[in-house]
């Protein structure tokens, strides 16, 4: 269409499109966009074929888009979003239980709407669905998944797009763990730079998340392979960023929750019933926060406390006691004296007399007979009758049946505990659920964790599974699973599991194919074996070193004395016998523990004081004058010797550590390589590397050598070894080390509020020199640094400062500290 020039006193001229108008003053547009235009033209695509693995059993019989929401089906809450926004023309991607979907809306002429459908054969990945549907997609087009509930402004998104020019605007969402989503990171003027797909803690650097709303221009689809799987973010838009083809981000306000498991199915259920989500209506009350259908029979002497939402048809009988928030589906019957708490049953169910529900997800034409009671968490799969007096306890289940499926039958694992007695509880659970998917079971007591992984990977059992009690909370057991090489899961294998254990999917097997349990006893002795082979034993006896050994009560007990015994070490024990009630101990204890270390080692002239962890993972040394050395102080010392002794080589080290390691390795011809502050991260470079040594700066060694994962006890007899080889004292080795100054810090941060503080840190330094690869570093030069990452084991946000003074680290840490409580402030 042609431009129009007009003159009022100024300049200006309108240029008409489809879609907006402009008027343009010298060099400053305005942007008019016309949405009853768009919503006349607009079409949707509703991706529908998910098969909502994690959770089952609701997703047995239907797809995840067709699980009810009070009311209606997900996905009708969806169509009727759309319509509030004038799109009626809409296309529906369907896969699993695709029928389903079809014969309950039809056309969708019902829902004054023409509905297109296109089934896949198999799936096709995000964008590669919508690329199969592009015939029906001419013009600018919404794409929204059928299995959320949001009421989202779509006028908004729209009027955004348009304004930033976008050939694809993303629809972001502020939430408190991103963990779980694909974080997506903008810059000022909105628009993407990069991609996050499921983030661990000390890589989120921000807390808006993909929605899966996309408004999108059908130049797209030329970037899209026919015929084969293609996702979105993994791999469309990726590919968009790298041709400079404009992607922006929209934060929205509003409410957005994706129904992936049982507990958001009923937070979004509460949600409604609140009326937290502007796009539903439950019509008209029946009492304060009651809403019923047609025809409802209530008892006169019912008692019902809201909210609650009560289907056509639904009979509550005498003394029945309803408390909220709960859903009764359509034609359901609730006897007498029945009591219902914080509940959700479908529709076409008995509930029977003097039943009792708290917390009970109930499907489908199920019956519940008199007596029997269903306690929070369990659900009740369609068509399923819990009998007179039965009892549905709260829903326990354990991770290692599914780690066992996910193995292939006749696989061995092998396991281990610490020594408390909640692990040794645990432990006995775990290993009756192996065996009943097939899993032999190689049971070795309770050793070290360096011990399980070690034998984990000499004797090729398929994995290993670890129990024991946390360091940070004595009210938490924390259950390991290491693969083959005894080292931690990766990202993908954890999900995996993850997926087996919401389907609840496990493996079934014969009666002549449960696994067996065996108990060996040999694992301290395969372990010293080849530990005593990946060493220079001479070297070390003739040492004859003077050690003073905590050994913290712990099972390093089983093994350790008798190697040192081997290497001709005069030993001062202390804490020596194992003692399950200092399996966890506070910081003070340690603290008091570490003092008495450091005076002992002085007044003996010991050569070195050790103290190990409680898993035997991560080493505390004293050294010869009596000083307890900072875990920078020890790892600098030990890349120190190791090149020398090397004459260069690679290490690989986290990236929080001080300039001085490239320093040193530059000093000796050696190679620093720079990873992720990540346990799985060390021990997979260490596996797959030409590394010599591997560490976090945090008191955690690899060495290949001997085997690929974070050991204590090799790391300490290394440094015996390298110290005996070249004849020196480690006080000698730090006081020659490169002065350096680095400070760590912490920032109390509840888990909630680490996306959103990370996210308005990056926006404040996107004009900065910043590296967000974990967490946002900001280089000043190469001696002076700030790392701001929140951590993964604490409600805190780490910050770790380095600079060529005491006063300028000081400075730092106490600038970027003030700055993150600033932002923490604002928050509130």
């Amino acid at each position: 269409m042609k431009n129009h020039i007009f003159s009022l006193g100024l300049l200006f001229y309108h240029k008409v499109s489809k879609l907006n108008i402009v008027l343009k003053f010298n060099s400053t547009s305005i942007i008019f966009v016309n949405n009853a235009h768009w919503r006349s033209i607009m079409k949707a695509v509703v991706m529908a074929g998910g098969a909502g693995s994690r959770l089952r059993p609701i997703t047995i019989e239907r797809p995840k888009p067709m699980i009810p929401v009070v009311n209606k089906p997900t996905i009708e809450h969806i169509f009727n979003l759309l319509k509030q926004h004038g799109i009626n023309e809409v296309v529906v991607t369907l896969q699993y239980l695709a029928g389903v979907i079809q014969d309950y809306f039809g056309d969708g002429k019902n829902l004054g709407m023409n509905i297109i459908y296109c089934i896949e054969e198999k799936p096709m990945g995000t964008a590669g669905s919508v690329n199969n549907v592009r015939q029906y997609l001419d013009d600018t087009f919404v794409v929204v998944s059928g299995d959320a509930i949001t009421d989202f402004d779509l006028d908004e998104i729209l009027a955004f797009h348009r304004r930033k020019e976008a050939k694809v605007t993303v629809t972001l969402y502020q939430v408190e763990n991103p963990l779980e989503f694909g974080v997506i990171v903008t810059n000022r003027e909105g628009y993407i730079t990069r991609f996050l797909e499921k983030p661990s803690w000390g890589e989120v650097i921000s807390d808006t998340v993909n929605t899966g709303i996309y408004i999108i221009e059908p130049e797209i689809f030329d970037y899209i392979p026919d015929n084969q799987p293609y996702d979105f973010s993994h791999q469309l838009f990726p590919k968009l960023l790298e041709n400079n083809i404009p992607l922006a981000g929209c934060v929205v306000n509003g409410y957005w929750c994706d129904i992936g498991n049982i507990a958001s199915l009923r937070s979004v259920t509460i949600d409604v019933l609140e009326e937290n989500i502007n796009s539903i209506n439950l019509g008209k009350p029946y009492c304060d926060k009651t809403w019923i259908g047609k025809d409802v029979e209530i008892s006169d002497n019912a008692v019902l406390s809201g909210p609650i939402y009560l289907g056509d048809s639904v009979k509550i009988r005498d003394e029945v006691v309803i408390y909220g928030p709960t859903v009764i589906g359509d034609h359901t019957i609730v006897d007498e004296r029945t009591k219902i708490d914080r509940s959700i049953i479908w529709r076409n169910c008995y509930i029977g007399k003097d039943v009792e529900l708290q917390g009970a997800t109930i499907l489908h034409h199920c019956s519940l007979k008199s007596k029997s009671v269903v306690y929070e968490g369990a659900v009740i799969a369609d068509g399923s009758i819990v009998g007179e007096g039965a009892i549905i306890h709260p829903d326990v289940k354990i991770w290692t049946r599914a780690f066992g499926a996910t193995l292939s039958k006749g696989s061995i694992v092998v396991i281990n505990r610490d020594d408390n007695r909640a692990s040794r509880m645990l432990k006995r659970s775990l290993i009756s659920g192996l065996p009943s998917v097939g899993v032999d079971v190689i049971d070795i007591g309770a050793q070290p964790l360096p011990v399980a992984r070690y034998y984990t990977q000499v004797t090729k059992a398929k994995g290993g599974v670890d129990v024991r009690l946390s360091p940070f909370d004595q009210m938490i057991v924390v259950v390991h699973c290491i693969d083959s090489d005894g080292l931690n899961l990766s990202k993908d294998a954890q999900r995996s599991i993850e997926r087996i254990f919401f389907r609840e999917d496990f493996r079934r097997v014969y009666l002549d194919e449960i696994g067996s349990i065996t108990i060996k006893k040999n694992a301290p002795q395969i372990y010293t074996e080849g530990f005593l082979q990946a060493i220079n034993v001479p070297s070390i006896q003739y040492a004859r070193f003077e050690l003073v050994v905590d050994y913290a009560s712990a099972s390093t007990l089983l093994m350790f004395p008798n190697i040192l015994n081997k290497l001709k070490c005069h030993v001062v024990a202390l804490n020596s016998h194992i003692d399950e009630s200092k399996v966890s101990i506070s910081y003070a204890e340690f603290e008091d523990a570490m003092q008495r270390l450091e005076v002992i080692t002085q007044s003996l002239n010991a050569s070195l004081g050790i103290r190990f962890d409680m898993s035997g993972e991560k080493v505390f040394v004293v050294d010869d004058k009596g000083r307890r050395l900072s875990d920078t102080d020890l790892c600098a010392a030990m890349v120190e010797l190791l090149l020398i002794a090397n004459l260069g080589g690679t290490i690989a080290l986290s990236v929080h550590q001080s300039h001085i390691f490239e320093e040193i390795a530059a000093k000796h011809g050696g190679k620093i390589i720079r990873i992720k502050d990540e346990s799985h991260t060390l021990m997979k470079t260490a596996l797959e590397g030409d590394i010599i040594m591997g560490a976090d700066g945090d008191g955690h060694f690899i060495f290949p050598s001997f085997h690929p994962s974070v050991d204590a006890m090799i790391a300490t007899v290394k440094l015996l070894e390298l110290l005996s080889y070249q004849h020196r004292k480690l006080s000698e080795v730090v006081d020659g080390l490169p002065n350096y100054y680095l400070i760590r810090s912490t920032v109390h941060c509840p888990w909630g509020a680490k996306g959103t503080v990370m996210r308005e840190l990056n926006i404040r330094f996107e004009s900065q020199r910043v590296d967000t690869a974990e967490g946002i570093r900001i280089e000043f030069d190469k001696s002076k640094w700030v790392l701001i990452s929140p951590s993964t084991d604490q409600p805190v946000i780490e910050i770790t400062a380095e600079s060529n003074s005491y006063y300028e680290v000081n400075k730092l840490v106490q600038k970027y500290q003030n700055l993150v409580e600033s932002v923490l402030h604002e928050k509130d």
